[in-house]
């Protein structure tokens, strides 16, 4: 909803939508392996990690910059 927001659109375009799409499945998938403990790291590197995995086109969307 924040990238809808933030386009002012009401439907995201099929590229944007499909970056949102991979990158929450990634995230989501990693999250779940990393508090199974596959992944051992701090809060503050998976934290680190997950925003350098952010692509791009979502940067302006989703970063605080």
């Amino acid at each position: 909803k924040e990238v809808l927001r933030k386009t002012g659109e009401n439907v995201l375009n099929a590229e944007l939508a499909a970056y949102v799409k991979i990158y929450c499945y990634g995230t989501v998938s990693l999250v779940c392996e990393w508090l199974m403990d596959v992944f051992e790291m701090s809060e503050e590197s998976m934290a680190e990690l997950l925003e350098k995995a952010l692509p791009e086109p979502l940067r302006p969307f989703l970063c605080e910059s």
